[in-house]
């Protein structure tokens, strides 16, 4: 017997004072549109306040930073964890059939004189988890990345940096709460 399980995850969102102001007057995030973005397009959170801080200043905002504090709500059937084996599995068997589909289609666009081709590893994967996302109503996707040189890097112990991706149309169903948390 299987069963689903309710996931309450707080997320942290930095962005710039004038960003912080529109998100607050309109109620919503403005998603992130790249074709590269790493889990593909929609609004990313951090899981810690400390990772937040951080972008921040990679994003060097400095003074005029402010970060979002968010309750995000989904059932685990719309959260795609990309640190669990389990769903790591599920994402890769999808992109295995799915690429034969676009291998097929690929062909089709060039018989018509369409020539689309991905200009890096970085649109593939974005493309790969839009399609994901949009075929499997996925509202949220996680996954942590390793932080070169981090703390306890000469000690063999990595520092992971984990994000959570809030699909666009979903924003709504997901981001329960939101208040500036940090200025």
């Amino acid at each position: 017997m299987s069963y689903t399980e309710f996931l309450k995850i707080i997320g942290y969102h930095a962005t710039s004072t004038f960003r912080a102001m529109n998100i607050k007057s309109r109620t919503d995030f403005k998603a992130s549109e790249s074709k590269e973005e790493w889990l593909g397009k929609g609004v990313y959170f951090w899981d810690e306040l400390i990772n937040a801080k951080w972008w921040s200043k990679v994003r060097k905002f400095y003074n005029h930073r402010r970060i979002f504090k968010c309750q995000l709500e989904c059932n685990d059937i719309y959260f795609l964890d990309l640190d669990k084996t389990e769903d790591c599995t599920i994402y890769k068997n999808f992109i295995n059939k799915f690429e034969s589909y676009v291998d097929k289609l690929s062909y089709e666009l060039k018989e018509r004189s369409i020539d689309y081709k991905f200009k890096s590893e970085k649109e593939i994967r974005c493309f790969y988890l839009d399609a994901f996302k949009e075929l499997n109503k996925i509202k949220m996707i996680g996954r942590s990345f390793d932080v070169e040189g981090g703390i306890g890097a000469d000690d063999g112990i990595v520092l992971r940096r984990r994000q959570i991706c809030v699909t666009d149309n979903y924003q709504s169903d997901v981001i329960k709460s939101m208040e500036i948390y940090y200025e």
